[in-house]
């Protein structure tokens, strides 16, 4: 059983080490229930590996923190952050400063944080129902 709670991976030039050596690293993150916070920061990480990166954090179900500065992240590197601010209502900081991001990878994170709020506001609607039988959205489908 893994007791790390803090994984800090920075200034290492991770985006030259090949993914088949990263794969194995990004696995034990899934279904990780103990890890709160993953720095990567400073390591010349680009869309491929970021996309990796996010994709295995979506698993990391204490996973609060997300740093992933000071690296070479573009736009279509974000999209699948999209997908994991989607799922990780448990992430409260994902930093992202100092990468090559623009106004296109930007409504790619707000678009993900946009779907967990929708999520949120579905289950809020559901419990607003079930406890005021008379709401005006009872007809509403969920």
């Amino acid at each position: 059983m893994c007791t790390i709670d803090t994984l800090i991976f920075s200034n290492n030039s991770l985006n030259s080490v090949k993914q088949k050596f990263l794969e194995p690293l990004f696995r034990s993150f899934r279904n990780n229930y103990r890890l709160a916070v993953l720095r990567f920061s400073f390591n010349q990480i680009a869309n491929h590996t970021a996309s990796h990166i996010f994709s295995a954090a979506a698993g990391c179900y204490a996973l609060n923190t997300l740093n992933l500065s000071d690296n070479i992240i573009g736009d279509s590197g974000l999209e699948t952050a999209a997908r994991l601010l989607s799922e990780a209502a448990h992430l409260t900081t994902l930093n992202l400063e100092n990468n090559r991001i623009s106004d296109i990878g930007v409504r790619h994170i707000c678009y993900g944080a946009c779907l967990l709020c929708a999520r949120a506001l579905d289950f809020a609607a559901a419990t607003m129902i079930v406890a005021y039988p008379g709401c005006q959205h009872q007809d509403t489908e969920l």
